[in-house]
Formats: C-alpha cells, structure tokens, sequence
C-alpha cells in the first residue's frame, strides 16, 4: 500500500538458489551498495551445456579470480523457464571496476582452448546475456533490523544516496 502512488506495474517470479552454480555468494548485503544482476535465457533442451558452462566459469574464476563471487538462481515461476538470474554485490563503484579489469586474469586462468570451449558452449546454449546495475537506496528500502545495525548512518540516512554517474539522466559527468 505504501508504495501504491509509486508503482506503474509489478512483475512476480519465484527463483531457487543453486549453491553448487555459485561462487562465494555474500549472505549479508547490510554493507553493499550495488547490486548487479545478469540474467541468462537458457536454450530448451541446452540445460547440459549451461551446466557445463557454469562449472568452467567457476573453475576459470576460483584460479584465476578467487575473490569473485556471485549467487546463482533459476526462474521456477513467472516465467517460460530456462532464466537464471547470477546476482553480485558490490560495496562501491570501484569494485565493480576491478572486476572489470581482472578479466584478464580470468581468461589467463582458462587458456585459449578453455576460452575456445567456453565461448562455443555458451553461443550454443544461451541467448546473450543481460545486465543490469543498481544501486541500493535506503528511502526505498525494506531492510532487516540488522541491516539497520550494522550500518545506521546509511540505513536511517536523511538524504538519499548519491547516484552513480552512469545511473543519473541528463546530466553530463563533470572531470
């Protein structure tokens, strides 16, 4: 109800964790401030494959990579089926931008042929993927009484949160 003056429409699904799809995920989200999300479409009948993929995208990061991490869930409801949705926190901008920059490591740690393999896998298997970055803003929040603890002066804030650059319309960044 509380939100009803803000909302244009909603969208519901239900998602299962995979544990064994995932790398590291964070359980508390009470410090972060990003959330990314990738959404993969799964081909019908390509389920092999993307196991497949996965299992090399976590075995190219845990040697190359080993501080990434993100959890990984498959649409159960709301949807056609064959989404996963792979959600990665983040405690500022520039740690996603390092991530960014140890792709090279990543790729390092799977070799060419393991890229090769990787590549053609997923091409077979996936629709390309989408992402998505948003920012966490606590006027817009429903957050659990420990989060509130564990970092108050972001959770009972006064003013809102600054906004990225890259997520701010019409305006042009500033050197």
């Amino acid at each position: 109800m509380a939100d009803g003056e803000l909302l244009e429409s909603t969208d519901q699904a239900v998602f299962y964790f995979h544990e064994e799809m995932s790398q590291h995920p964070r359980a508390d989200l009470s410090q972060m401030r990003y959330m990314e999300l990738t959404l993969f479409h799964v081909r019908p009948g390509k389920e092999k494959q993307w196991s497949e993929v996965v299992k090399m995208a976590k075995a190219g990061y845990e040697k190359g990579v080993p501080e990434a991490h993100w959890g990984m869930f498959e649409e159960l409801y709301g949807a056609d089926g064959g989404t996963f949705l792979l959600l990665s926190s983040h405690k500022s901008l520039a740690e996603i931008d390092r991530g960014l920059l140890q792709s090279k490591q990543f790729t390092t740690a799977m070799g060419d042929d393991g890229m090769k393999k990787l590549d053609e896998l997923y091409a077979e298997c996936c629709e390309p993927a989408q992402q998505q970055l948003f920012a966490f803003n606590p006027h817009q929040s429903y957050v659990q009484d420990e989060w509130i603890k564990a970092d108050p002066d972001f959770w009972n804030s006064a003013k809102p949160a600054a906004k990225p650059m890259a997520m701010a319309k019409d305006k042009k960044a500033k050197p």
